[in-house]
């Protein structure tokens, strides 16, 4: 991928213009500042209901909502071309791919669930957005231990900046852990297992479709478990029904179409680094709606947890290879 400070630029092998150029990182921004947003809404919402009914509700409309976009889409796209594009892509459809699609809306329950029970049982929400994050962190370590595939030496060194930042932001006095602080890194564990998974088959199945189908598995994994282990009052579902369609519709449907294009005409270390920006706004936005404050030490956790977030997306190999390049370029 190439990116050229030119008035276009190459992306996929695409020129572009720079109005495009413009645009990506303005809706990764959005995207950015919704997700934020949403961990806001995510508190409020666990005030009044457990968090298996919470992300039932939440994915189940994002599912449908989605589901409905991908179908209209699809009959107001019909012609020949498309309709020859989609028999040849349901040849890609084979079984491994669809056990791995299964698994993203799996991996999405996990991570959904533990970050819903952390925001829960944890005094910030702000604190969860950084928490949340290391996802970024975490996914290279996955892709070495399940699929071998080989990570920089450096990323041992920003697994543990973040691991000094956890302990900065979540141990207390006496070296005890806050429980929603745990529960929040295991989210990460299994948001960063997602992501892998569907960087395994997003180039065999249409984006939008793989979105309704792992809304829809974790829905109905939260119903079933809120079902058997959440007491379910439609009092307090009316009144938590304004955060949840929030997260659903903003965070999930337009976020995630928003994510889509943006990441179309962004540089995707560019895009990595501006969506995590997500962790910041949700400290901005807990300060602004929900008074909170974080201590010092609070404070530090999250600046180291942010800045190992971001150093792990800059690939510093590829960059002193152009320096080299350009230097050997040089008459």
């Amino acid at each position: 991928m190439t990116n050229k400070n030119k008035s276009s630029i190459i992306i996929n092998g695409d020129k572009m213009s720079s109005k495009k150029k413009m645009l990506g990182p303005i809706l990764l921004l959005i995207t950015a500042i919704l997700w934020g947003l949403t961990f806001v809404s995510q508190k409020m919402g666990s005030d009044y209901v457990g968090p298996c009914i919470y992300n039932a509700l939440r994915f189940l409309v994002c599912g449908i909502v989605m589901m409905c976009f991908y179908f209209v889409s699809k009959i107001f796209t019909r012609n020949k071309k498309v309709e020859e594009e989609t028999v040849e892509n349901k040849t890609k459809y084979d079984k491994k791919v669809i056990i791995f699609s299964l698994l993203v809306g799996v991996f999405l329950f996990f991570g959904a669930t533990f970050q819903q029970l952390g925001i829960t049982l944890t005094k910030n929400a702000s604190k969860t957005g950084f928490i949340s994050a290391t996802y970024i962190v975490i996914v290279p370590i996955i892709c070495l231990i399940i699929f071998k595939e080989r990570v920089g030496k450096l990323i041992w060194l920003y697994l543990v900046i973040s691991l000094v930042g956890f302990f900065l932001i979540s141990v207390k006095d006496g070296f005890s852990l806050e429980v929603g602080d745990v529960f929040t890194l295991l989210s990460a564990l299994g948001y960063a297992l997602q992501i892998t998974f569907i960087s395994r088959v997003a180039s065999k199945v249409n984006g939008v479709y793989l979105a309704f189908i792992q809304f829809l598995i974790c829905g109905l994994l939260s119903l079933a478990f809120a079902l058997i282990f959440e007491t379910i009052d439609f009092s307090k579902i009316v009144d938590a029904l304004p955060s949840i369609l929030f997260a659903a519709i903003f965070s999930g449907c337009i976020a995630f179409t928003l994510q889509i294009y943006g990441q179309k005409y962004t540089n995707p270390t560019i895009a990595s680094m501006i969506m995590s920006l997500e962790s910041v706004f949700s400290l901005i936005f807990s300060m602004i709606i929900l008074k909170e404050l974080l201590t010092t030490k609070e404070f530090i956790g999250s600046f180291l947890i942010f800045a190992s977030i971001i150093l792990a997306q800059i690939d510093f190999k590829e960059i002193r290879e152009k320096k080299k390049e350009k230097l050997n370029a040089t008459p």
